[in-house]
C-alpha cells in the first residue's frame, strides 16, 4: 500500500471508531433506530478499508506480472505512468491481460 492508501485507511478506521463511540454513548439518550443506523454507517468505513486493500493488492499483482513478462521478453523496465506503449510493451501487456482474464473469469 502507498502512504496515501495507508492514510485513507487510517481515516476510515478513525471514522469507524468515532461513529461506534457516538452510537454507544447515545444508546440511552436517543431512539434505538438512530444508534443502529449509526452502527450500520460505521460498517461502510470497514468495507471501504477492505476495498482499498484489495485495490492495492491488484495494483501490486499487475506490476509483478508486467515485470515478470518484461524480464522474459527482454524489456528493461515498465513504462512510466501515462507514457504510450511501444510494440513490445503492448505485446507484453496483451499476455498479462490474457493471463489475468484466465485467472479471473467474469
Amino acid at each position: 500500500m502507498t502512504k496515501g492508501d495507508l492514510g485513507l485507511c487510517s481515516l476510515y478506521l478513525a471514522t469507524t471508531l468515532w461513529l461506534t463511540w457516538c452510537a454507544v454513548t447515545g444508546w440511552d439518550h436517543e431512539p434505538t433506530w438512530v444508534s443502529l443506523l449509526i452502527l450500520a454507517a460505521s460498517l461502510i468505513a470497514i468495507i471501504a478499508t477492505v476495498r482499498e486493500t484489495v485495490l492495492a493488492n491488484e495494483r501490486r499483482l499487475v506490476t509483478v506480472l508486467f515485470e515478470r513478462e518484461a524480464r522474459r521478453s527482454g524489456i528493461s523496465k515498465p513504462p512510466p505512468d501515462g507514457a504510450p506503449l511501444d510494440a513490445d510493451q503492448q505485446a507484453v501487456w496483451q499476455v498479462i491481460a490474457t493471463h489475468w482474464d484466465d485467472q479471473n473469469p467474469a
